[in-house]
């Protein structure tokens, strides 16, 4: 009677472990990054699994890239004053990062399923269609952004010639020039928004100046949009900054609290492992209205009124970078204890 019982768990075990190895074997994979370009010497776009085009490494025809695209890749397609005219892109993949870069002939997206992020760059002319949720676009391209989006970040870094149109619902849109903020919109209404050659035509009556966290004062901070894919012609060679931090937990007196604004240094609620280069600023994306920071020095401020709690701010850091190192930010989520 042992042996039976030893020889059934003993198949159990057998069963269990072939499971969990099945089981493995069907992970996904890891995510991929896709380069298209137009090649003349072959008259057709060709795809490279890279994340820029490298001429001494296999290209394959676009069958390729249909037939191993997956959800959570990237894709950059590189265009230039000789390719021509791409026509629809159809993307059937929920991906990470799809890049346009120099497309000047134009480009239709059709994307099935939401796409993360989307750069316009380079002179690129697009028409957006589908789901997806910030769109950036930079310097002297034009877009129409056909359907809703959250984030709208129109960018000149070296002109302002970028036209956008949006025929959705906008949720935030910013125009910066080098880190100037020029315009920040709110809430925009459905077929309102339009930007010519940088310059905000969209009617004040179709948009907030004003956050629906901070509807007392306009929002002059610039928002910092992440530079465009690695693959892009416009990446810098500059090395990546070495920024690195985390939250940390603070606390503060309510005993204190209760008689005037208490003042916490950055160093009480966000620890830097490195500092990275350039210099810090310091920028607060969501919280309760009581907390305030110094842009400068990030000291932070916790005004009157706040009940015994523990709070959760979160806050974007950026170095500025140098004349080496690229800039860069992080968003870290602080907790603010008042006991």
């Amino acid at each position: 009677m042992k042996k039976r019982i030893i020889s059934l768990l003993t198949a159990v075990v057998f069963v269990f472990t072939l499971f969990s190895g099945l089981t493995a074997s069907f992970s996904a994979a890891e995510p991929h990054t896709y380069t298209v370009k137009y090649i003349p010497e072959k008259s057709e776009w060709r795809v490279q699994q890279s994340d820029s085009w490298d001429s001494s490494i296999i290209d394959a025809n676009m069958d390729y890239l249909w037939a191993n695209l997956q959800d959570g890749d990237s894709l950059t397609i590189l265009g230039d004053e000789n390719s021509p005219v791409f026509g629809d892109l159809k993307i059937e993949n929920k991906l990470s990062n799809l890049t346009l870069d120099a497309v000047t002939s134009g480009i239709i997206l059709y994307a099935q399923q939401n796409i993360s992020e989307i750069y316009v760059i380079n002179g690129t002319t697009a028409s957006l269609n589908g789901s997806y949720d910030s769109v950036y676009v930079y310097d002297n391209s034009a877009c129409n952004v056909n359907n809703d989006v959250k984030k709208l970040i129109i960018s000149g870094n070296t002109s302002m010639k970028m036209s956008v149109t949006a025929l959705g619902k906008v949720d935030f849109c910013q125009i910066h020039n080098r880190g100037n903020v020029l315009c920040a919109m709110y809430n925009v209404a459905p077929g309102t928004l339009r930007v010519v050659d940088g310059e905000n035509k969209t009617r004040s009556d179709n948009y907030s100046p004003y956050s629906d966290e901070r509807r007392d004062e306009p929002y002059d901070e610039p928002y910092i949009a992440p530079a465009p894919a690695v693959g892009s012609s416009s990446a810098s060679d500059k090395s990546a900054n070495t920024l690195k931090l985390k939250g940390k937990t603070a606390a503060v007196k309510y005993s204190k609290l209760k008689k005037k604004s208490q003042k916490l240094s950055v160093s009480k609620y966000i620890k830097f492992i490195s500092k990275g280069q350039g210099k810090l600023t310091y920028f607060k994306v969501k919280g309760n209205k009581k907390f305030s920071i110094n842009k400068n020095s990030g000291k932070l401020t916790v005004k009157k009124g706040l009940i015994k709690d523990t709070y959760k701010i979160k806050i974007k850091v950026r170095a500025a970078g140098n004349a080496k190192y690229k800039a860069a930010s992080k968003t870290v989520t602080a907790k603010i204890k008042i006991k």
